[in-house]
């Protein structure tokens, strides 16, 4: 079929073809059903990524185990604790970058503290302050035991 569009001479719409939609659109004409259908039957083919199920062995083999309720398979939880350990260690070590840069809680109590959750030594700051902090923290504990008996 041919179609005179704006003057011009058009060659023959593809009917039933994916690459028919297009034509039609392109020359502004509305798309038979029979594009319609092909391209929608086209669309539904190759648009989409095949589906992989979750194989047995992999950590999504284990979540398909928790969502169905099955029992979880033995190469399943090994998959999983194996992703669950790679986490850990991923996050200990940014934890450990995050240790390297320089503390600006220096002199703090929250800074003694630190030295202390990373194993160094507290730097001659630190330690002043949680002693402050200590000798406060006493005499508070040591006023709500014993309340003053002055007149």
């Amino acid at each position: 079929m041919t179609y005179v569009y704006r003057g011009n001479l058009v060659d023959v719409i593809d009917h039933g073809e994916p690459r028919g939609y297009w034509q039609h659109r392109r020359l502004g004409v509305p798309a038979c059903d029979a594009c319609k259908e092909a391209r929608n039957r086209a669309r539904r083919t190759t648009n989409r990524r095949p589906y992989r199920a979750a194989k047995c062995g992999t950590d999504s083999g284990y979540s398909k185990h928790r969502r169905e309720g099955t029992p979880i398979c033995l190469p399943c939880k090994v998959a999983h604790s194996k992703k669950g350990s790679e986490y850990y260690w991923r996050r200990m070590a940014e934890a450990e970058y995050q240790r390297m840069e320089p503390d600006t809680r220096h002199g703090t109590p929250g800074g003694y503290r630190k030295h202390k959750r990373l194993g160094s030594d507290p730097c001659a700051a630190c330690k002043k302050a949680h002693s402050a902090d200590s000798l406060a923290y006493y005499y508070r504990r040591k006023e709500e035991k014993e309340p003053c008996k002055a007149p």
